[in-house]
């Protein structure tokens, strides 16, 4: 993570100047819970604890509860932004020897997680059609681009699980952008359509797609490439 996504995210969020949870601190304490064995919010404030002792300064609380606060004051936006860049960057400076046959992979696949269950997240993020009112859980659907050399995210789209342009199709042409030469999209199945080919070779990105089970394809009207193998120390690499 840059300096500059760093300050960007100190600069946008609300805090109280004499508090342990600074948003450095806290910013810290998130990563370190993501990264933790068990992910756990005591672990992450047991992580602060341990960092003022070495520090020598008093000993904060135990309790979870104002890390909690402060964790939900840090900026979405800028988190979502930082999160982005540190992912390019990583990307975009992927060694040559992770690359397949001198491209730069992007993985792209959809998924769903559920959200807390409050009236704003309800409003925006409704819940799945299966559940009676009030019983579940808002549902939001998540496409991302990651890379296939870095393993890091380059971006992410986030939407309703349900309703007009919110399928995984929708959700990726927002992201098409995101890529550039020298990269080559591959998915599942679901992404072999004639609208994804079409706007990922207007941008000049090849694909690498599953034939989807309905469409036909007659091999014979296709033209037929020779490819030469070569294995040189322990690498595949086509000429």
């Amino acid at each position: 993570m840059a300096d500059d996504d760093i300050t960007d995210i100190i600069e946008h969020t609300p805090h109280k100047r004499n508090s342990v949870f600074t948003p450095l601190v806290t910013l810290k304490a998130f990563i370190f819970q993501v990264l933790g064995d068990d992910g756990s919010c005591k672990q992450a404030v047991a992580s602060v604890l341990a960092d003022r002792a070495c520090d020598g300064k008093s000993a904060n609380s135990v309790n979870t509860g104002p890390y909690c606060k402060a964790r939900q004051r840090l900026p979405l936006a800028q988190i979502k932004a930082a999160a982005t860049n540190t992912g390019s960057r990583l990307h975009q400076q992927s060694a040559e020897k992770w690359k397949w046959f001198g491209y730069n992979v992007v993985l792209v696949d959809g998924f769903t997680v559920q959200m807390p269950d409050t009236p704003e997240n309800q409003a925006v993020f409704p819940q799945p059609s299966s559940q009676k009112p009030g019983l579940g859980f808002p549902m939001a659907r998540l496409v991302a681009l990651t890379s296939l050399a870095a393993g890091s995210v380059i971006n992410y789209n986030l939407g309703p699980c349900r309703g007009k342009q919110t399928g995984e199709s929708s959700l990726f042409s927002q992201l098409i952008n995101c890529l550039s030469l020298g990269d080559l999209l591959m998915a599942d199945r679901y992404y072999c359509t004639f609208a994804i080919i079409a706007l990922s070779q207007a941008k000049m990105i090849p694909v690498l797609f599953q034939i989807h089970a309905s469409k036909k394809a007659d091999f014979r009207r296709g033209q037929k490439l020779q490819y030469k193998w070569q294995y040189k120390w322990g690498q595949t690499r086509l000429n």
